[in-house]
């Protein structure tokens, strides 16, 4: 299997194969959000990965973040400038036997982060080579950024992510598309609510009326936030439970923590004021005090005209390759949403198509990384044509 020979005549495209191993090559680094050694290593091939296609690579330190983020770029005064983010962490810890590729078959591969996403970042790359072979390429300047903590929040580079966006145009985001090819519309905005039971210590046998029990308490008023996660635009999952200690003690303190995903601010900040209604009356018949703290860190992405438009013009791109792109709003979250949240027109999604995201069944369809490079591709000729 060989890739095809971009509509302006290019050499460079890759075959399918230098495709795959150069995706399992990446892959087989391991480079979890926590990670430290591995994060480096992976952005010490990614600078030399855009080294090959960009006037300028350089890293950007981020302060708390364990690796810094990479930047390359290319024709910054261009009259059209397109902002590229991705990231290269992923959510296998250091030692995870989740650590190799595997091909499954002639069409799929898989292995720790080739959806999510070095894959994407191989559709990025292939991509942009691609474009720097089109005789368009000087009405189109870009900028990629490529960040290594975005699968815990991107904590230290969401601040790196929305200032690029006043320097652009449209913003693209490589993140896997669905298993069925569909590319993400809207997204979910994203956070966490921290809530801590305070309760009193006593000994569990000579004198436990004298306690409260903080975990008894905590797990009364996880039971009633039942109701307040069944709210329309609102998804409330408890991830963690932590408190006690010694068996024999009344429990004086205990910890959950909610993973929190809804459609507006307005509806997270009435999840959020819910609850604390709630723990006001368990509180009282417990006779215990609660701390909640928590929100959403990661803005919904929401739709707008210029949004529309943007994926009129990808889709057309796909349509002149027989490749029909529909799109479809989902629960979870990217940098795309800090971008749309910053006025920036966005695509999200435009990775390969892939499966079994954050599991040890994640795979994706190596076809899929010419097959999306070249819609990219197509996509950046046209803006730089407009």
């Amino acid at each position: 299997m060989g890739g095809s020979v971009g509509p302006w005549g290019s050499t460079r495209v890759l075959t399918v194969e230098r495709l795959r191993d150069r995706l399992i090559e990446w892959c087989d680094i391991p480079s979890g959000s926590t990670d430290g050694p591995g994060l480096a290593r992976m952005a010490g091939v990614l600078r030399a990965a855009f080294a090959e296609i960009a006037a300028e690579v350089d890293d950007i330190d981020l302060g708390g973040s364990l690796a810094p983020a990479v930047r390359a770029r290319m024709r910054p005064n261009a009259p059209v400038q397109v902002l590229l983010v991705g990231h290269y962490d992923t959510v296998y810890p250091p030692g995870d036997e989740f650590d190799r590729c595997t091909v499954i078959d002639d069409d799929t591969l898989g292995g720790p982060g080739v959806a999510d996403m070095k894959g994407g970042l191989l559709v990025m790359h292939e991509a942009l080579a691609r474009f720097e072979g089109s005789p368009d390429r000087e009405h189109l300047g870009w900028e990629v950024l490529v960040v290594p903590d975005e699968e815990i929040g991107s904590p230290q580079s969401c601040g790196l992510v929305r200032e690029a966006t006043a320097r652009h145009r449209f913003g693209l985001v490589f993140e896997p598309a669905l298993p069925d090819g569909r590319i993400v519309r809207a997204r979910m905005g994203t956070g966490q609510i921290e809530i801590t039971a305070h309760g009193r210590a006593a000994h569990a046998g000579r004198d436990p009326a004298a306690g409260r029990n903080a975990i008894v308490a905590l797990a009364d008023l996880i039971a009633e936030t039942r109701h307040i996660g069944d709210t329309d635009g609102v998804l409330m999952n408890v991830g963690a439970i932590s408190g006690g200690g010694v068996m024999n003690v009344v429990p004086d303190q205990a910890t959950a923590l909610i993973n929190l995903r809804a459609t507006s601010r307005e509806n997270a900040d009435g999840v959020v004021g819910a609850l604390r209604t709630t723990a006001d009356g368990v509180a009282a018949r417990h006779e215990v005090s609660f701390t909640i703290d928590g929100g959403l860190t990661r803005p919904p992405k929401l739709i707008d005209a210029a949004t529309e438009d943007l994926f009129s013009r990808y889709r057309a791109a796909g349509s002149a390759r027989g490749v029909d792109i529909t799109w479809v709003d989902v629960a979870g979250g990217s940098d795309g949403s800090h971008m749309a949240d910053a006025g920036l027109p966005t695509l999200d999604g435009l990775g390969v198509v892939g499966d079994g995201l954050h599991s040890p069944k994640e795979r994706c369809r190596i076809s899929s990384i010419a097959e999306r490079a070249a819609l990219v591709t197509d996509l950046l000729i046209n803006l730089s044509r407009g």
